[in-house]
């Protein structure tokens, strides 16, 4: 009797979920193995933006069933800034995907942050060697740029699923995340490696804001500088004057998104058009395809040259090779049509064609072998900014003709950098990076994760769409 329905529960819920719900009901009894079970996990960064995602995890209570006629699932929150809470969270979700086939098992994520934090997450997620097809992901934005946010159709911190939360309709605004498309989403990784013993790397923290720190490991009993810097990325990366500018910027952050959106227009002008920045071919030698026998690539092959050295060093061994036109400011990395605050298609707005000389084209630099980009294809697309001038009215639509595409590619890349590099700025995802003597950086595909999106989402692979219905939220 209700013995055995509890003991049905405890089985598949409590004993390696110690944190789910039990649930106690006959007629969930009789689905108890059929039905596959429903999580929502709700990761909150305080630093984010505003105080929401605070007011959230101290007023919402930290489990919760949201349910519907036709089914109920647990949602938990977890603060994903404080250490022990972020370990328990891993791990529940470590707990889910390997106890759960993918047909037992419906997970997925709220990610109430910025741009930095999807990225943040899994990282952490892939080293814990959690299979991030398992589950699906959506964004509660509350940075100050939200491009992943908007290209998903959430819209920026005054969206209208926020505007559901800031309403205290928590039940509606999560019934968003449950009952919405899915589509295919890339995650890449991308690792920058200095071989010389001066190499570092430096970022700007929390905890002091006057200047760039060393990111430091422990060795043996002291902290020295990593000469390997491994990232996630979700939505872009640039080499260039952009991560000049946000260094200056994370310097001056403010608490509201408008204070930072000043900021950084501020910043854009004092550091990206008043100071004199190196250019692409100061910076890099060349972009290289490296070898992958699984797509039919036996050798690396060089993608085009960047550095006028390097263009003589393959002229004279005979390699035939793409050059970098110009001297560009900025060289970029998209996976999704978005960024700057906006849902900019820059790759889509592009009208110059390519920004190489011609060569020996492969497909990735060959404009008639292009496709329509999609953040789920497998591959990201490279173009580059040719002067400051481009820098700033690259939010200006008529402006963003200038841009050069380069190439479309699912790599894996290696970026070799010059031998008088000193400083080369960075950014990833929103987040801004100084790496002293780099010696090159490699990028390769990580992970094939879900998207949760909103009707207003920017992007064109095939979709799913369970069916809609009315979710009521109790506390537990």
């Amino acid at each position: 009797g209700a013995d055995r329905e509890r003991n049905v529960f405890e089985e598949r819920f409590s004993l390696q979920c110690p944190m789910a719900l039990v649930r106690s009901t006959a007629a969930d009894t009789d689905n108890a193995f059929n039905d596959p079970y429903r999580v929502l996990i709700v990761f909150a960064n305080a630093a984010s933006g505003s105080h929401f995602a605070t007011n959230l995890l101290q007023t919402a209570g930290r489990q919760l069933l949201l349910s519907s006629s036709q089914t109920q699932i647990d949602v938990f929150l977890y603060n994903w800034l404080d250490e022990k809470e972020r370990n328990d969270g891993i791990r529940f979700i470590s707990g889910l995907t390997g106890r759960y086939t993918s047909k037992h098992l419906d997970l997925r994520l709220v990610i109430a942050a910025g741009d930095g934090t999807p990225s943040w997450i899994f990282a952490e997620l892939l080293q814990r060697n959690i299979d991030l097809s398992r589950l699906s992901f959506g964004v509660a934005p509350l940075g100050s740029g939200c491009d992943l946010s908007r290209v998903l159709g959430y819209r920026g911190p005054h969206g209208p699923v926020m505007q559901l939360m800031y309403a205290g309709r928590l039940a509606e605004s999560l019934s968003k995340y449950v009952d919405s498309k899915t589509r295919a989403f890339d995650v890449w990784d991308i690792t920058i490696v200095s071989e010389y013993a001066n190499g570092c790397f430096r970022r700007v923290t929390i905890n002091d804001r006057s200047h760039a720190s060393a990111i430091e490991r422990t060795e043996g009993l002291v902290r020295v500088p990593v000469q390997k810097l491994s990232l996630k990325m979700n939505n872009y990366f640039s080499i260039g004057i952009q991560g000049r500018v946000g260094i200056a910027f994370d310097k001056s952050r403010r608490h509201s998104p408008a204070g930072n959106k000043t900021m950084y227009a501020w910043h854009s002008v004092t550091e990206g058009l008043l100071k004199r920045s190196p250019r692409l071919k100061r910076l890099l030698h060349s972009v290289e395809l490296l070898a992958n026998p699984a797509a039919g690539r036996n050798s690396d092959t060089v993608l085009f040259t960047v550095s006028d050295e390097m263009q003589k060093r393959c002229t004279t061994a005979g390699v035939q090779a793409p050059h970098l036109r110009g001297n560009p400011v900025e060289l970029m990395l998209m996976n999704i049509p978005g960024i700057w605050g906006r849902a900019v298609d820059l790759w889509g707005d592009a009208t110059r064609g390519t920004g190489l000389t011609d060569g020996s084209l492969l497909d990735d630099t060959n404009p008639e072998k292009w496709t329509r980009r999609s953040f789920g294809d497998g591959k990201l697309e490279m173009f580059c900014m040719p002067h400051k001038a481009s820098f700033l009215s690259k939010q200006m639509a008529f402006f963003r003709h200038h841009l050069h595409r380069l190439a479309q590619t699912s790599g894996p890349l290696r970026f070799r950098f010059t031998e008088q590099t000193q400083v080369v700025y960075l950014m990833c995802d929103g987040e801004f990076y100084e790496a002293v003597n780099p010696s090159y950086m490699i990028v390769s595909h990580a992970a094939k994760t879900h998207a949760i999106v909103q009707p207003e989402y920017t992007d064109s692979s095939p979709s799913f769409e369970p069916p809609q219905t009315p979710y009521r939220l109790n506390s537990n």
